[in-house]
């Protein structure tokens, strides 16, 4: 999905830019940078650079201008809901560092091997920025204003794109090759499979109906009910007591919505609520009036669910096996273009200081 975002957001336009723009045929000839001190990315200044591959630079500005950009497209989805947005995001800034890697070591490779045009490039631009101004609902001659990054970013999209396929297409095969008779094999143990987590699910939501049981004897203590704890193999519960206070409309989230529909009274605990994480009880702590809305102090017990294996419809199944192949088969391509890359980390690779609670 995240792939998905990022191919139809990074564009601007300009007629004129357009038509004096050539696109880059040969690799560049730059093959080391000067290695300097250890730094996070958020310390590093625009023109720090995080990554080199074969010469091709990756910097902060870079790196900012590609998260404000998704940024950009997130925000003009409104099928979207905000968790999901804030996970793309989070999701996209700690993949994007090795997703340029792999990708300009395939890039370079398709350069050194001639395997596109100036017309294919060219072609290419003018796709990109039709696509991207429907995807976004803006104006082709608006996007250029309006997308950080403008005209500089098609030109780097438009052109690594068509390098990066035209290699994939014509130099990666997939290795196997799929028929009915696997394909009807991972379709029943996907079924066997998916029986024995919902199996598991019923058990942990079993567990946490015996410590709804708990909490709602008088004096209950709801940061430390029976059973939360580690004890009969079982994990430890997580996020037990407090959690936040929330207004009716400041959080999208399943375990939220329901306390203000129900309209749950103070020391009230709510059933056993499900959503695509979990199953937890909430209990309302304290009620109150913030700028005319209600605003609710809440505790919560958690305890996370197992995914169910997702499978495709059975007709689009040998697809997705073919396709998965074919991703496994360029991974494996990448990794081994990386024996030969020249891969220069300036200030290394701990890219991130770690997250305080």
């Amino acid at each position: 999905m995240v792939a998905t975002l990022v191919a139809v957001m990074v564009v601007g336009c300009s007629d004129r830019a357009s038509k004096a723009w050539e696109p880059t045929m040969t690799n560049p000839a730059e093959k080391t940078v000067k290695v300097g001190k250890p730094m996070f990315v958020e310390d590093m200044a625009d023109d720090d650079v995080i990554v080199s591959v074969n010469g091709v630079k990756f910097t902060k500005k870079d790196f900012d201008q590609k998260m404000a950009r998704l940024t950009w497209s997130l925000h003009n989805d409104p099928r979207m809901r905000m968790a999901q947005k804030q996970s793309i995001y989070m999701n996209y800034g700690r993949t994007l560092i090795p997703m340029f890697v792999a990708n300009q070591v395939i890039i370079c490779e398709s350069r050194r091997l001639g395997c596109a045009t100036r017309e294919e490039i060219l072609a290419n631009v003018d796709r990109t920025i039709k696509r991207v101004a429907k995807a976004n609902n803006v104006p082709v001659d608006r996007i250029a204003q309006q997308l950080p990054g403008g005209l500089d970013a098609l030109r780097r999209l438009a052109e690594d794109e068509v390098w990066h396929s035209n290699y994939v297409t014509n130099h990666i095969k997939p290795e196997k090759t799929y028929d009915d008779t696997i394909v009807k094999a991972v379709i029943d143990s996907v079924a066997a499979e998916n029986k024995v987590i919902s199996e598991s699910n019923a058990v942990l939501r079993a567990r946490l109906e015996r410590i709804r049981s708990e909490a709602l004897k008088p004096d209950a203590d709801f940061e430390h009910l029976p059973g939360t704890g580690p004890g009969d193999g079982d994990p430890p519960c997580d996020d037990v007591g407090y959690w936040g206070t929330f207004t009716e409309f400041s959080i999208e989230d399943a375990y939220v919505e329901p306390l203000f529909k129900a309209r749950l009274a103070v020391g009230e605990v709510s059933h056993v609520i499900e959503d695509e994480l979990g199953y937890a009880i909430v209990k309302v702590l304290k009620e109150e009036r913030s700028d005319g809305q209600l605003a609710l102090a809440l505790a919560r017990v958690h305890i996370p669910k197992h995914d169910l294996v997702q499978l495709a419809n059975p007709l689009g199944l040998k697809q997705e096996l073919e396709e998965t192949e074919f991703r496994r088969c360029i991974d494996k391509r990448v990794e081994e273009l990386k024996k030969t890359a020249v891969i220069t980390y300036p200030h290394g690779t701990n890219f991130w200081k770690k997250s305080k609670r």
